[in-house]
């Protein structure tokens, strides 16, 4: 057994949905390999074909359209996303196209506001929906260019900004512009629920009852921050063009990877739906994504020329994770400088830990938001809050150690009047910041 196999041999069984790796050196194939089911069901066993939703990797496709339409002179990174977008508020200062593509915009992220106005990752979401939950929004987490902050709703509005520049869906202007040219013929965006996708792995995830796996997928079908479909030898073909760019050229490349620059000046690890890292001593590039029962990574490590692929169909693997231990194996004469993890502290600008209202009798009621377009009820029950109406059961509100109530994934700041009756509260939580929600008028 490899030492490459052995990283995934307990996945390799019929019976566990699994994954797919792959590792490319010098625009070749060089270890191709599935493990586990692609659909329990039927007991399809993963290969190197299987298709996958490979979720936030998705954005580097994204980017890319966007990238060439800048090349061809159909816009700039630094027009104002309004000019193409005019439903957007006036914000305090202006969005630019290049916020949108590295995640400096500042807007709340539409899944957690989806989250909060109800939809479960099964509902039936359409573009116009997000478009005007989007466009209702009041703040921002921030303002334009002052700070990195990640949010898929970027990428959603550059999926609509393809479209009225370009005249095509982001689909179609991805398949005529990348996947077509460079030979990709599993891979798409996939805006259509009900589209049968032959070779398909299904999504799993694992379930309360016994703890036996589940299916787990979306009736999503926007795309611009995920949506992608492919597979792992599919993506060798993306591969080959970061080294040799018969598509868009060199140029096109080292936009690509171009870190982004902040208003202030400060340079990011981010790029063009890409990061840009290094990891002991040497340059890396990958995106994750992760979204229902679906893991994927691609990370290349340009100065090895090797490119290793994991992509995932259930909920709990960790593919970051497990392709730092194949680069392990592939790289042992590297020296340990540092171990690979997450960077902490880089996406929150704070907020005020002050508490106006802190009894939950002041605080229970029925309130509302005309950014997220709901009412929430909270009633008491002991020393704490429930929210009810959200969720199919109702979630329980509490003080947490900074002193604020949290719950629900959020954190809730509620805020009295001058009769000191509590009359609106302030909602916060991942990413989507400073949602104001105002007791309602019974």
């Amino acid at each position: 057994m490899s030492a490459i196999e052995k990283v995934f041999q307990r996945w390799d069984r019929i019976t566990s949905p699994g994954c797919a790796v792959a590792v490319y050196q010098r625009g070749e194939l060089v270890y191709g390999e599935g493990f586990g089911s692609a659909n329990l069901e039927h007991k399809v066993p993963i290969q190197t074909d299987t298709v996958f939703r490979v979720a936030s990797t998705s954005k580097q496709f994204t980017a890319a359209c966007v990238l060439l339409l800048e090349m061809d002179g159909e816009l700039s990174m630094t027009d104002d996303v309004r000019e193409w977008i005019p439903e957007l508020p006036e914000y305090e200062e202006p969005i630019y196209v290049e916020d949108l593509i590295h995640h400096t915009s500042g807007l709340r992220d539409y899944l957690q506001l989806l989250m909060w106005a109800g939809y479960s990752d099964e509902a039936a979401i359409d573009e116009g929906l997000v478009l005007d939950l989007v466009t209702r929004q009041r703040g921002l987490n921030h303002l334009p260019g002052e700070a990195y902050s990640y949010t898929n709703t970027g990428y959603f509005l550059l999926s609509v900004l393809v479209e009225r520049v370009s005249g095509d869906s982001l689909r179609k202007f991805a398949q005529r512009r990348l996947f077509e040219p460079l030979g990709m013929q599993h891979t798409f965006f996939n805006d259509d629920a009900d589209e049968v996708i032959p070779g398909r792995a299904t999504g799993y995830e694992r379930g309360w009852l016994n703890g036996a796996f589940r299916i787990s997928e979306t009736r999503l079908e926007l795309v611009g921050d995920g949506g992608v479909f492919t597979s792992a030898e599919d993506l060798l073909r993306w591969d080959r063009n970061f080294y040799e760019p018969k598509l868009g050229g060199q140029t096109f490349i080292d936009r690509m990877i171009a870190p982004a620059v902040l208003r202030n000046g400060e340079v990011l690890d981010y790029a063009s739906g890409l990061v840009v890292d290094t990891w002991r001593g040497q340059q890396v590039i990958s995106h994750g994504g992760a979204y229902v029962g679906f893991r994927a990574e691609m990370m290349r490590f340009p100065e090895k020329r090797t490119t290793i692929v994991c992509l995932s169909n259930r909920a709990d693997f960790e593919p970051n994770a497990r392709c730092y231990e194949v680069a392990e194996a592939l790289f042992l004469d590297l020296e340990r400088e540092e171990e690979p993890g997450l960077k902490p502290g880089r996406i929150d600008p704070g907020v005020d830990d002050s508490l106006p209202a802190r009894e939950p009798e002041a605080c229970a009621g029925r309130y509302t938001s005309e950014e997220l377009g709901v009412t929430w009820s909270f009633r008491v029950a002991g020393e704490h809050l429930y929210l009810e109406g959200l969720w199919e059961k109702p979630q329980r509100i509490r003080i947490n150690k900074r002193g604020t109530w949290a719950g629900a994934g959020g954190e809730f700041r509620f805020f009295v009047d001058s009769e000191g009756r509590v009359d609106r509260f302030i909602l916060s939580g991942g990413r989507a910041r400073g949602i104001e929600f105002e007791r309602a008028r019974d």
